[in-house]
């Protein structure tokens, strides 16, 4: 990275930080695009921009995908960390797991944070959409032990005790076969 280019991210950075200005926000990431930083650091830091709307944050992450191709896995799982803490979105969060799962299916993160969404509370329509990503997508994930422990633990606290033995089960069963 050129001197130049170090520059830019200080400053980049430093607007995404500290800026609640859209316009100086939107300036910053016209200038982000423009030079190609492809930095999951300043890409985190940007979107993690606490004066960023929903709206916004889903504008910006999936211009981002589309700009960065290599990096939309990242930028949509972080996307999804952003909604869940940010705003404790239960749908938008679980959107762009689903999106990462699907960028790399083989990773285990987008669907371990999916379960971690599930509320026990109120039975929300994320929860049949987490239950279904998972049920549909853990057997091409890498490291399924994880997903399927997390998967076991979700239908114990439900109370669903033969769901909890068979992921239990795989779980075991899948952590044999990996690295």
């Amino acid at each position: 990275m050129t001197k130049e280019n170090k520059n830019l991210k200080k400053n980049l950075e430093k607007i995404f930080i500290e800026s609640n200005s859209s316009e100086q926000i939107f300036d910053a990431f016209q200038l982000l695009l423009y030079n190609n930083l492809e930095d999951m650091d300043i890409i985190r830091v940007f979107l993690g921009n606490p004066s960023l709307s929903i709206d916004e944050i889903v504008m910006y992450s999936e211009k981002l995908a589309l700009t960065f191709t290599n990096q939309a896995y990242e930028i949509f799982l972080w996307t999804g960390y952003v909604f869940e803490s940010k705003f404790g979105c239960a749908d938008y969060s679980l959107n762009y797991y689903i999106k990462a799962s699907k960028k790399s299916p083989k990773e285990f993160a987008p669907f371990v944070s999916a379960i971690n969404l599930y509320n026990f509370e109120y039975p929300l329509p994320a929860n049949k959409n987490i239950i279904k990503m998972v049920e549909e997508g853990a057997a091409c994930v890498k490291k399924r032990s994880k997903v399927y422990s997390e998967f076991a633990k979700l239908h114990q606290k439900l109370g669903d005790r033969e769901l909890n033995l068979k992921y239990t089960e795989l779980a075991e069963r899948s952590a044999l076969t990996e690295d």
